[in-house]
């Protein structure tokens, strides 16, 4: 999982990641994606025909940033931020998180 999914060069919102994100990881000619502007917190868990759960090998989320990070690259935003911007967004970067884990496959690699 990432917050940073294409470059932090990219300003990208709304449907705007979505072009982002499928510009960036086309790259990687994978066969097998899934871009997709839907509430990550809310992402629904896929199933097949016979109502097996559908889990993903990988997820890669865009998840709400704090700002804090900022503050070294733009210290005019020491005026504005406060902890409480942060705090108010641990929660739903929380619960993407855990969500994002429930989506994935559990995997087992010998060693």
């Amino acid at each position: 999982m990432s917050a940073a999914l294409a470059s932090k060069a990219n300003v990208c919102v709304g449907v705007g990641v979505c072009v982002c994100v499928c510009a960036c990881v086309s790259r990687v000619h994978s066969p097998h994606l899934l871009v997709t502007n839907h509430s990550a917190e809310y992402f629904p868990l896929l199933t097949d025909a016979e109502g097996k759960p559908q889990r993903f090998d990988r997820v890669l989320c865009d998840v709400p940033c704090s700002g804090d990070g900022t503050m070294r690259k733009a210290p005019d935003i020491w005026r504005k931020w406060n902890v409480s911007g942060g705090n108010g967004l641990h929660i739903m970067q929380l619960r993407i998180a855990l969500h994002g884990i429930e989506l994935l496959e559990v995997c087992v690699r010998d060693m």
